[in-house]
């Protein structure tokens, strides 16, 4: 967030993402933590670090990602339309996704663990009895707007109303040599369209997304901070805004039950 705000509002972006809802119920919990924490090092890797440490970094984690869950494919389509948009190259795309394929294809010959088969496997998990929008329509569409409504709910209204006036001031339609001066904001959309992608073609069948997708949450801060700055929101304001949401926190864990 520094290479767009200033240093201050950074900073409290940083806390505020601890006071969420989703990271207060399941990061100490859950597995999905750690998966977090390695996509949103791919990301500041791949689209921030500088020179060949920086792509090997973004190789290694993006890799160990996908060693612990298929829901890493969610950051492939980012990482692409950063590199077309911003960039205006494919290079690093090509050197860390075909790196990270690369990996697997040696371990299927060393271990013979076949990562195709897996998802395979796994994508029959996801729809047993085929495409869920063809066999099963009123589920589909019942269970796309729950996965969409449990991240905007984990994620609060108060957090909510700032993240579509962020999205007022500075993700209007732009030419697109405006754009690849604001990468917060390429990245937001890239993340957001990336997501919808998934559910449309079935992923989740259910709901869970605030911990299945808890990596998307960075992404829905960039606007809220771009909003922060832009308004000079004061220290008071900040304090305001960071004990609702904790209040929000608190007040989901006492009253509801989660079960994983």
């Amino acid at each position: 967030m520094r290479t767009e705000l200033k240093d201050e509002t950074a900073r409290y972006m940083a806390f505020l993402m601890v006071l969420l809802p989703a990271v207060q119920i399941y990061y100490l919990a859950t597995l999905d933590a750690l998966i977090v924490a390695l996509l949103t090092g791919v990301l500041y890797l791949f689209c921030f670090g500088k020179g060949y440490k920086s792509v090997v970094g973004g190789l290694l984690l993006l890799t160990g990602s996908f060693l612990l869950t298929f829901v890493s494919l969610f950051i492939l389509p980012v990482l692409v339309g950063f590199d077309l948009i911003v960039r205006r190259s494919l290079r690093r795309s090509v050197i860390v996704i075909g790196g990270m394929v690369g990996i697997h294809a040696l371990l299927y010959f060393l271990t013979g663990y076949d990562a195709w088969h897996v998802f395979r496997e796994a994508s029959h998990y996801e729809n047993p009895k085929g495409f869920m929008l063809f066999v099963d329509p009123v589920n589909y569409l019942f269970t796309r707007i729950e996965d969409v409504a449990e991240i905007l709910f984990f994620f609060g209204p108060f957090l909510l109303v700032l993240l579509v006036r962020g999205f007022r001031t500075k993700f209007q339609l732009r030419p697109l040599a405006d754009l690849r001066l604001r990468p917060l904001s390429v990245l937001t959309v890239l993340a957001c369209t990336s997501l919808l992608g998934m559910y449309a073609v079935g992923a989740w069948r259910t709901g869970e997304t605030a911990r299945a997708c808890a990596y998307i949450y960075p992404y829905l801060l960039f606007p809220v901070g771009y909003y922060l700055d832009d308004a000079q929101v004061g220290s008071s304001g900040r304090l305001l805004l960071a004990a609702l949401v904790f209040m929000q926190s608190v007040g989901m864990q006492v009253f509801g039950t989660y079960h994983w």
